[in-house]
């Protein structure tokens, strides 16, 4: 039970940084039909999992329509499958950069399910140095 604690607490760190970066944060358990576009970070309450927390990026609803027509017409060779392609990839790039910035310890997915996605490893020890406070 606390480690899967210490997990959520990295996952609400995780959203805390992103946020402050201006990103929309997809909330945890929220209704993908509300529209939800943005940073989704998930705890992984697997024992033997491959991070605690995971961040995948939620395009628009029109983006991620289109990307699922290209694949299903002709495969990623399609212009909108590429432009998801670069969308996702970009924006993971971005987090990765920012949340390493923070003191985060951070890595592309090493698992194979969810290749699209960044693993976070670990908070920094102190608050991020932009801010005053120390975190917990």
């Amino acid at each position: 039970m606390d480690e899967l604690i210490r997990r959520e607490n990295l996952a609400g760190f995780v959203r805390g940084s992103l946020a402050a970066a201006g990103l929309a944060v997809v909330a945890p358990d929220m209704v993908p039909q509300v529209g939800c576009t943005g940073a989704e970070v998930k705890v992984d309450r697997l024992t033997d999992c491959h991070a605690p927390v995971r961040i995948d990026w939620i395009p628009d609803r029109a983006l991620t329509d289109a990307f699922g027509r290209a694949m299903s017409s002709g495969g990623d060779d399609q212009p909108a499958a590429r432009h998801y392609l670069l969308v996702v990839e970009t924006m993971l790039r971005a987090i990765s950069e920012i949340l390493t910035s923070d003191g985060f310890t951070v890595r592309d997915s090493t698992n194979d399910f969810a290749p699209l996605s960044l693993e976070v490893l670990a908070t920094p020890r102190q608050g991020p140095g932009w801010y005053d406070d120390q975190r917990p």
